[in-house]
């Protein structure tokens, strides 16, 4: 691919002891993308500081976290390189660019080329590498936002120590062109396994709590790595909802047993769950149908048309409002969110605080493994309880769904009416 004299990974053995060297790669687009390339200008190769975070499967660089003391380019065309030492420490990425102070060391050093290059280069890829076990992780980029850079895993121990830098960036190049279908893709860099089955553990406050004000707080600290392991679902690290919800129970046939639930949408449409399970667990069955129009017959019409062999019981309405965290496991590449919510019973005025860890979706990249998942949810759950702990707070964890909450309150108000 390159011939390059140079490895710029090269004397940082013996300084990184316990850590990471971590070298972020930055070029033209169209080192990841199928588009014209600008081959003029070079590739850069970024001594970032070592880390000692744990993220085998993501990588998250804040634009704070790219301060650097040195680089290197390689000219594209001669294969040449060179390795840049700076007086003092520069910022390198600033949102989606280049920091102006460190793109205007590169353009000197490029001859004071006239271009404006903030905006020309972009985060490509990431080299890890252990320093006492000797892994390597190369890393694609895979989505840039204003608070950061999100790296996945595509390759394992295919760097060995002895690579120079023009095998590196040949292997780099292999990978990224490997898995181009999935980085370079932002709707397809994720599955959910097991779609239909809920997968999720609740914990239910004793005393009532200000949702929002809890969201805040554990999303502050998601963003300031405070959760051991957990970085944000970047571009969806804070959701808001609020909705109003008609159960009815399912009590026949026993594989449908559980609930059906209509929840209007803004459009005035409806959207249809059906979750099903005969106790409360960790894992329940759930099939959406969405933008269901209900003819004048309503709830009660579209059950007897859609679903004539269940049998059924209305159970009170409520409103809802529900604060979602939304998080990513660097370790394992599994999204989870943490879901504060309040549900309110009009009739009876009763309310329901619960916080819900719950498994979202998988990351498509290099050994991502879904036996991890329940593993990996639960030590997020102890996480956040030591956190509530620390606050005092205090919760039960269990699995205590609305449809027992809601199966208490029907029967309490069927006995008052006795």
């Amino acid at each position: 691919m390159l011939i390059v004299k140079a490895n710029p990974l090269s004397g940082l053995e013996g300084a990184l002891k316990m850590t990471s060297q971590r070298m972020l790669i930055l070029g033209d687009p169209a080192l990841q993308f199928p588009v014209m390339p600008r081959e003029r200008y070079p590739i850069l190769a970024v001594r970032l500081p070592p880390s000692t975070a744990r993220g085998p499967a993501t990588e998250w660089l804040k634009g704070e976290d790219t301060t650097t003391t040195s680089f290197s380019y390689v000219d594209r065309q001669t294969g040449t390189s060179r390795k840049v030492h700076l007086n003092e420490p520069h910022r390198v990425l600033r949102g989606a660019a280049l920091d102006q102070p460190f793109a205007d060391r590169v353009r000197a050093e490029l001859g004071g080329c006239r271009d404006e290059i903030r905006y020309w280069y972009t985060p490509v890829a990431m080299v890890h590498q252990e320093t006492s076990s000797g892994e390597t992780v190369i890393y694609a980029c895979s989505r840039i936002r204003q608070s950061g850079a999100i790296f996945g895993r595509v390759a394992v121990n295919s760097i060995e120590r002895s690579d120079s830098f023009d095998v590196i960036l040949g292997k780099v190049g292999h990978h990224l062109a490997e898995w181009q279908h999935v980085t370079a893709n932002e709707s397809g860099q994720t599955r959910r396994y097991d779609e239909d089955t809920e997968v999720e553990a609740k914990l239910t406050f004793a005393d009532l709590v200000s949702p929002s004000r809890l969201a805040a707080r554990f999303a502050e600290m998601v963003h300031m790595r405070q959760l051991d392991g957990f970085i944000p679902d970047v571009g969806n690290e804070l959701q808001r909802w609020t909705y109003e919800q008609e159960t009815f129970e399912i009590s026949s046939p026993r594989p449908r047993i559980g609930y059906l639930a209509f929840m209007k949408s803004a459009d005035g449409t409806y959207v249809i769950k059906e979750k099903n399970f005969e106790r409360d667990a960790l894992r329940r069955r759930e099939v959406f149908s969405v933008g269901v129009e209900l003819s004048g017959d309503g709830f009660d019409g579209y059950i007897r048309r859609e679903a004539p062999e269940l049998v059924v019981r209305r159970l009170p309405g409520f409103r809802r409002s529900r604060f979602d965290v939304n998080v990513e496991s660097a370790v394992t590449g599994h999204f989870f969110g943490i879901e504060i919510d309040e549900v309110v019973v009009p009739t009876t005025g009763h309310v329901l605080q619960q916080l819900e860890v719950e498994y979202h979706k998988s990351r498509i990249c290099e050994g991502v493994d879904p036996r991890s998942i329940e593993s990996e949810l639960f030590r997020l759950v102890e996480i956040v309880r030591g956190h509530l702990a620390s606050w005092g707070i205090h919760q039960s964890l269990g699995y205590y769904s609305k449809l027992t909450f809601l199966k208490q309150e029907a029967d309490s108000i069927e006995r008052a009416d006795i």
